[in-house]
C-alpha cells in the first residue's frame, strides 16, 4: 500500500465536519472575499463545494471501520461453523470404528489443530474429511451410526462458505486500501481549499477576531 500522505492531521471524518463548517459561513461572507481576493468568487466557490461533495461521498474512517469488523465476523462464524462440523465427524468416527483407531484418524484430524485458526487449512481439512467420508465402505459406517449424507455434504458446502468468506476478507482488505488512498486524496484538495481560505480571512478580517476565528483550520476556540 502506498504511503498515507495526508496533508492535514486528525480523522477524515473531523476535516469534512469542519470543511462544511467553512462553506456554510463563506457563502454569506463571499462577497467580502472577493472584493480583495477576485479568485474566490463564485466559480471558486463551486469548485469548494464539489470538492467537499467528493470527499463526503468516500467511505468514512467508521464505515470502514464497521465494514472490516463485519467481515471478520462472518469469516469467524465460518470457521466456528466448521469447526463443530468437524468435531461431530470425528465423534461418529469413534462409533463408526470403535476398534479401529486408524479408521478413527483417517479423516485427516492430525492436521485439525494447525488448521483451527487458519482458514485456508481448514477448508483442505473439510474437503479432505468429506472425500474420505464418502468412500462406500466408511460412508456405510457413519451412516449406520447416524450421521446423515445431507451432515457428509455440508463438510463441502462449509468448505465453499469459507473460501468465500476468505476471498471477500482478502477483497475486503484491497478495497478499504484503495478507498482509504482515495478519499485522503479528496480530503487533501478539500484541505488545499480551506488553508487558502483562511490565509485570505487573516487580511479579510484583520480587525475582527471573531471572523477570523470562523475559519481556524482547528475547533474554533470559544470566544472569551
Amino acid at each position: 500500500m502506498a504511503k498515507d500522505l495526508r496533508q492535514f492531521s486528525g480523522s477524515t471524518n473531523k476535516l469534512i465536519e469542519r470543511a462544511h463548517l467553512f462553506h456554510d459561513t463563506l457563502q454569506a461572507e463571499l462577497a467580502d472575499f472577493t472584493a480583495q481576493f477576485p479568485q474566490i468568487d463564485a466559480a471558486w466557490f463551486s469548485d469548494f463545494k464539489a470538492a467537499i461533495d467528493s470527499a463526503d461521498d468516500q467511505p468514512s474512517d467508521t464505515d470502514l471501520r464497521l465494514d472490516r469488523q463485519l467481515r471478520k465476523a462472518a469469516l469467524d462464524e465460518a470457521i466456528e461453523a466448521a469447526r463443530a462440523a468437524l468435531s461431530d465427524l470425528n465423534l461418529r468416527a469413534r462409533l463408526a470404528f470403535a476398534d479401529n483407531a486408524e479408521m478413527q484418524r483417517s479423516f485427516g484430524q492430525d492436521r485439525w489443530p494447525r488448521a483451527w485458526r487458519v482458514p485456508n487449512r481448514m477448508e483442505e481439512a473439510l474437503r479432505l474429511a468429506r472425500d474420505v467420508a464418502n468412500e462406500p465402505d466408511v460412508n456405510a459406517a457413519l451412516l449406520a451410526q447416524g450421521m446423515n449424507q445431507a451432515q457428509i455434504d455440508n463438510l463441502g458446502t462449509l468448505a465453499g462458505n469459507l473460501n468465500e468468506r476468505t476471498i471477500d476478507k482478502n477483497i475486503m482488505k484491497l478495497d478499504r486500501q484503495v478507498a482509504t488512498s482515495e478519499r485522503i486524496r479528496l480530503m487533501n484538495a478539500v484541505y488545499a481549499k480551506m488553508k487558502e481560505i483562511n490565509t485570505c480571512a487573516q487580511l479579510v478580517w484583520r480587525g475582527d477576531e471573531v471572523r477570523r476565528r470562523q475559519y481556524r483550520l482547528g475547533a474554533p476556540e470559544s470566544a472569551a
